[in-house]
């Protein structure tokens, strides 16, 4: 028996976005099969198609937070403000 097939669908994850950052790193996919990284100071400039998002947290000294998408099969999440 094959899957159901699924329409793609977006949710969205706002503690994200209430991260309180010095610095991000981002790599974004900019064409099918290429990123490339972009510096960022405020999670509100987040790209569309985030893959990797890297943050040192304001007073964290030197606490970082690392935020991945899931990968599963057919399943492809990506990160965005």
């Amino acid at each position: 028996m094959a899957p159901p097939e699924c329409a793609p669908t977006t949710v969205s994850c706002p503690a994200c976005l209430q991260l309180h950052v010095d610095r991000i790193l981002v790599c974004a996919r900019k064409k099918l099969w290429w990123m490339t990284p972009e510096w960022r100071s405020s999670t509100l400039q987040i790209p569309p198609e985030t893959q990797f998002l890297l943050a040192e947290l304001k007073g964290g000294n030197g606490k970082y937070v690392l935020v991945l998408p899931l990968l599963d099969g057919d399943f492809r999440a990506t990160l965005r403000a």
